[in-house]
């Protein structure tokens, strides 16, 4: 009985896109964490804390994408690293500040319905941190297709060109 459960939740796992967002959640808690600790307890400005946090998550998620997502057997390398850095840090570092930025300043959640919701619920959160929070989630679903594609296409294009002649069967 437990062998048919355990199967039934791993077999997702045989979906890269699966794998990719399983990995894609890790790495915004990760992003999300560090942010908000630099953002109110370091007291460090929201856009220099995005990109040392952004800059940590896509470290970690290269590590994980290559071997858990694309399953890329070849031994990491700088080269590799720099092209993955690049695809993400387009996406990420730039688009998640453009968006922070215009969100925090003009579309933010002030002492809406919302923070009122959150705050009879019992938390005492902040309107600036239900913005922050908010623009950052934006940002990162925003940078998450685009991250797949170029990895897919260009970072990871190895891994696939292996399963395309047959001398591998899955992904």
């Amino acid at each position: 009985m437990f062998n048919k459960w355990f199967d039934l939740l791993l077999k997702p796992w045989q979906y890269k896109i699966f794998r990719f967002a399983c990995i894609g959640i890790i790495n915004t808690l990760i992003d999300l964490s560090i942010l908000n600790l630099l953002v109110f307890s370091v007291r460090l400005n929201p856009l220099i804390s995005n990109l040392i946090s952004a800059s940590t998550a896509i470290t970690i998620s290269y590590f994980l994408n290559h071997r858990l997502v694309f399953r890329d057997t070849r031994p990491r390398n700088f080269k590799q690293f720099a092209h993955f850095y690049m695809v993400t840090g387009l996406s990420i570092l730039a688009v998640q500040d453009i968006i922070i930025a215009l969100f925090s300043h003009f579309i933010g959640v002030r002492d809406s319905s919302l923070t009122s919701l959150i705050r009879n619920s019992g938390l005492a959160i902040s309107a600036k941190a239900i913005n922050l929070n908010i623009a950052k989630l934006i940002a990162v679903a925003s940078g998450m297709v685009w991250n797949f594609l170029w990895y897919h296409k260009v970072v990871f294009r190895h891994v696939e060109e292996k399963i395309l002649t047959g001398s591998e069967l899955k992904t």
